[in-house]
């Protein structure tokens, strides 16, 4: 018995009497439908997977009675095709070996995969559709289409009209994915790679410093409270930026990055972070004077560049100021007075149970933290630290109107007064 010449019988049988495409009268009606998938290559399990549920479901309510409908369609707009046809047009390496040893493209077949549509349209028809037929998929094939289509793009831009007029929609600015290439927000499902890459918002906060601002960024704006130094990194060459009526000190990649957030930045000179080193500037929240410090840490394509200190609350911070203190030839290349940087003492601000007041000191111990080159322990220890301290802990008596209150109610609260503060 041959299976396959039997498969093939039955889906020959099937499109030829049109036995899913639902007739309009007469029975109760039944939709289904089911994501788009993205044809950017060929189909794998957990496409068969994913429309073989809905099938299932279709099948079993017309055995019900029920008038299915059940069609098809496919996401073919986004940037990995587009991204995919260019890497192709430029007959990269690894792209055509996944075309060629992986999806079997044949080399008369690739001048056809050169247009966005016509690279989807390929996959569509030689792995997507013909994967579903072979797998019995009871699709109705007569209403397939496409989201390049121009009444589908019609029938979106309406959708956002009713949302718009409704009050339930409104433009504005909110945290995206970028595409610095394209320039353009893109979803996980668009990047070609970096598909693991979160969206992290960083609070800005500016430090008195001469007649400019020293701006660092911070993911932990409840922590102000126990600021101590600031951090520069003595090998960065940081700039001088004009920023609206402002001069802020930031690293060069930051300020592209505000670049693409709608912000005028204009470069009017650049300094070393050793430059900076042992200067004061005034602490934001706070209003206390504190020293600016070296360390190598500060990484000028984070944030700003330029790191406040919560030595109370931060690995990081800890054991950069432990380091500092404890080297008399590190504090002397910097020229830094010995007795101010070891008076600097960690400031407690939140509580939790586990990890009591001086979160960081405590961790550190209990890890064997010696060195700020032991990145994986210190980004283990600052995943714990600012879970615990987030989830269960408490901001004390040098929290001010926010003693006593959560750390996850107070961060945010915290975060709004600094932003308007500005």
């Amino acid at each position: 018995m041959n299976f396959k010449e039997i498969e093939k019988k039955w889906e020959e049988k099937w499109e030829e009497k049109k036995v899913f495409e639902p007739v309009v009268k007469g029975k109760k009606k039944f939709y289904i439908t089911v994501a788009y998938p993205y044809p950017s290559g060929s189909m794998h399990i957990g496409h068969v997977r994913t429309y073989t549920v809905p099938d299932a479901i279709a099948r079993f309510k017309r055995m019900q009675g029920f008038n299915v409908l059940f069609p098809m369609a496919w996401h073919v707009t986004g940037t990995p095709i587009i991204g995919a046809v260019n890497r192709l047009k430029k007959r990269e390496k690894k792209q055509m070996h996944v075309l060629k040893n992986v999806f079997g493209v044949k080399e008369t077949e690739l001048k056809e995969l050169e247009t966005p549509m016509g690279y989807a349209r390929y996959f569509i028809e030689k792995h997507y559709k013909s994967g579903m037929k072979s797998l019995g998929h009871s699709i109705d094939w007569s209403r397939e289409f496409t989201t390049n289509d121009e009444h589908y793009k019609r029938f979106i831009e309406w959708q956002h009209g009713i949302l718009f007029e409704k009050g339930l929609e409104k433009k504005g600015f909110h945290p995206v994915k970028w595409c610095l290439n394209d320039k353009n927000p893109v979803t996980t499902h668009d990047l070609l790679e970096g598909e693991s890459a979160d969206i992290q918002e960083f609070t800005l906060l500016k430090f008195k410093f001469e007649d400019k601002f020293l701006v660092a960024a911070t993911l932990r704006p409840e922590t102000v409270f126990g600021q101590t130094n600031v951090w520069v990194n003595p090998e960065t060459e940081y700039i001088v930026a004009d920023l609206g009526k402002e001069k802020w000190i930031i690293s060069r990649e930051c300020a592209e990055k505000l670049s693409h957030q709608g912000k005028e930045i204009k470069t009017r000179e650049t300094v070393k972070g050793k430059e900076l080193v042992g200067k004061s500037c005034v602490a934001p929240e706070i209003e206390k004077e504190i020293i600016i410090l070296p360390s190598e840490f500060p990484d000028p394509d984070i944030g700003t560049g330029i790191v406040t200190s919560v030595p109370s609350d931060a690995p990081y911070d800890w054991i950069a100021l432990k380091t500092i203190q404890e080297d008399e030839k590190l504090l002397e290349t910097f020229g830094l007075d010995t007795e101010t940087v070891k008076s600097i003492k960690p400031v407690p601000i939140i509580k939790t149970e586990e990890l009591g007041n001086m979160a960081a000191e405590k961790i550190c111990k209990e890890m064997g933290i010696s060195s700020i080159k032991d990145k994986e322990k210190l980004e283990e220890a600052k995943r714990i630290v600012y879970k615990k301290g987030f989830h269960k802990g408490v901001m004390n008596e040098n929290c001010g109107k926010y003693a006593g209150m959560k750390v996850e109610k107070a961060k945010e609260l915290i975060k709004n007064e600094l932003v308007k503060q500005g």
